[in-house]
């Protein structure tokens, strides 16, 4: 057998693995948008059964041996860039699943399908006692993930913490998220000072009743000229949006939707475009491979926010669907599409994150960012996070939540052991700032978007970050395309610029 009949045998060995991967996805969107909540006991140990076979796959001797096969110099002279880079990430995987004890895998499947269930109820009767034991066992679960990846992984690691950051921004750390903080927290708190001081927009603007079918109407017409492809994919509704590949040709958004509240659908719906037109864009050669996947959570993150704020919230972008809504919502914008745009853009610092503005959200991650470090490394316990997250918020805001659903239950992550993934929202905006001015020095982006011509945008972001996949690391493929490492001034500079504007300061 040649190489090349080797690794493409490989190739269809990681498809066997993806397609029951796949499945488990399958399960987890349906449970959170279809199933009745009177199915998750079964549903957890449909969950645990689907997930623990693709484990046992993909931990097996005859994987580790195909990897050692091809990670051999003569053997791997062999491979072209982009095979190699897929060996180095499946490898890296491996590690990853091989360190971490099955049982230990199995307990954390089963637990956060429960925890995910018991989170919807306990945020919808606005009650954390609800939540508080199954988010202690996810506590505990990720602790101890993090001591054997320390221990097995990551033993030069300062901070256990660390160890989970690791598994969803490669080479990202507390120390270097610090330093961003010292550099952001600042600019940002007192940016919130000197806008209290301008001309607020008019708020009223979009305070009126818009009929969710036809939100449901809008979310598609322009998810559809984002680029996103419905015969590969569809729109639903959740308690939390999220947006989830379930195969290369099955790429699902979900969003919500409030009569009295436009610009939650509508964003939302933006937001998780921008994730699903990564999945859509991603290299087709790799497909059912560790390739074919988004290089890191940040990246994801700076795709998502790139289109929610820096083309949905532009005023070019409402300039070219004001007569969209003028169909849709007759007589329901009559101002001035500037004031409009401004009202888009008002910064008033708020309790729940997803809802939040430009200028305050990263201080809503920075927040969960400093509570998960401290909870993570035994400071705290869950039973304090409520009082904890409340001192947080007038700290960092300004504002105290009235209750629960307000404050510490208000995100899904938690309930599915995600610790580690808050700071990759931040660092998405950092990212998506960086790649907007190296973008802009290749066409005149404001007058694309006001023309319609939005898949201009689209075709540069799937050509320079898509179709990379996962062939580098996100601190390389932010290098590659913009010339030099992240850097938060990018963002500074168009966060400032843009609402001193918009405040007329």
């Amino acid at each position: 057998m040649t190489v090349k009949e080797k690794f493409n045998e490989f190739k269809e060995y990681l498809k066997d693995i993806s397609l029951f991967e796949s499945a488990a996805i399958l399960l987890n969107w349906d449970q959170q948008v279809k199933m009745p909540r009177g199915a998750a006991h079964n549903r957890a140990d449909m969950n645990s059964a689907v997930q623990m076979y693709a484990f046992e796959q993909f931990t097996s001797e005859k994987n580790a041996d195909y990897l050692e096969y091809f990670a051999q110099p003569e053997i791997a002279e062999q491979l072209t860039f982009e095979e190699n880079a897929m060996v180095r990430v499946a490898k890296g995987e491996l590690d990853k699943f091989k360190v971490i004890p099955k049982e230990l895998f199995a307990r954390r499947v089963k637990a956060s399908s429960l925890g995910n269930h018991i989170w919807e109820e306990a945020r919808e009767k606005s009650d954390f006692a609800l939540f508080e034991s199954a988010l202690k066992e996810l506590v505990e679960i990720s602790i101890e993930t993090a001591h054997i990846y320390k221990e097995k992984l990551y033993p030069e690691s300062n901070n256990i913490y660390d160890t989970l950051i690791e598994q969803y921004e490669s080479g990202m750390t507390t120390e270097k998220l610090n330093k961003i903080k010292e550099v952001l927290q600042p600019r940002l708190t007192d940016l919130i000072k000197e806008l209290a001081h301008g001309t607020k927009p008019d708020a009223t603007i979009f305070k009126k009743k818009f009929d969710v079918s036809k939100q449901l109407e809008l979310s598609r017409l322009i998810s559809e000229r984002m680029g996103y492809d419905y015969k590969r994919g569809l729109i639903d509704v959740s308690v939390h949006p999220f947006t989830t590949k379930i195969s290369p040709d099955d790429v699902r958004i979900t969003t919500r939707f409030s009569e009295s509240y436009l610009e939650e659908g509508l964003f939302g719906t933006v937001h998780e475009t921008g994730h699903a037109l990564y999945e859509q864009g991603l290299p087709v050669e790799f497909h059912w491979t560790p390739l074919a996947e988004a290089t890191s959570l940040g990246i994801h993150e700076s795709q998502s926010l790139f289109w929610e704020n820096m083309i949905g919230k532009s005023l070019p972008f409402w300039k070219n669907i004001k007569p969209d809504l003028d169909i849709i919502f007759p007589e329901a914008f009559n101002e001035d599409i500037v004031d409009i745009y401004r009202a888009a853009n008002i910064c008033n610092p708020g309790f729940i994150r997803i809802e939040a503005d430009e200028v305050t959200y990263s201080l809503h991650i920075l927040l969960r960012f400093e509570i998960e470090n401290a909870l993570i490394n035994g400071q705290i316990s869950v039973k304090e996070l409520p009082a904890l997250w409340n001192q947080k918020m007038t700290e960092y805001l300004g504002i105290t939540p009235e209750n629960d659903a307000q404050g510490v239950l208000q995100d899904v992550h938690w309930s599915e052991a995600m610790f580690g993934y808050f700071p990759s929202y931040m660092l998405g905006k950092l990212y998506a700032a960086q790649m907007y001015k190296t973008m802009e020095k290749e066409f005149n982006i404001p007058e694309a978007v006001e023309s319609g011509e939005w898949l201009k945008v689209r075709e540069w972001l799937k050509k320079n970050i898509h179709e990379m996949g996962s062939i580098y690391k996100p601190n390389e493929l932010i290098q590659k395309v913009t010339g030099e490492v992240l850097n938060p001034a990018y963002f500074i500079e168009y966060v400032e610029k843009k609402f001193k504007a918009i405040y007329k300061l």
